[in-house]
């Protein structure tokens, strides 16, 4: 049985599993476009993660942006990143 969490964005609640770092607008592209099935290649994964990772650390160092979203971006960032190319 998959854990699921509820998140809240401006269509209103949807329900996430628990281990994935998406939130409700990912969720519902996944329920409602099961297109091909196919997933994204994983340079263009990494290089988005790269390219977020930056300008998260880049705008923190700023201070554009606070300090706990820069965490919350830069955490899942560097999860993804040690297990995906170490």
């Amino acid at each position: 049985m998959v854990t699921v969490k509820k998140v809240i964005d401006s269509l209103g609640k949807v329900e996430v599993p628990i281990e994935v770092f998406y939130a409700a607008q990912t969720a519902r592209a996944i329920n409602s476009f099961p297109i091909s099935g196919q997933r994204m290649p994983i340079s263009y994964i990494r290089a988005l993660l790269l390219a977020k990772w930056a300008a998260a650390e880049a705008n923190a160092e700023l201070t554009l942006l606070e300090q706990p979203t820069a965490v919350t971006i830069l955490s899942p960032a560097a999860y993804i990143s040690v297990r995906c190319w170490p």
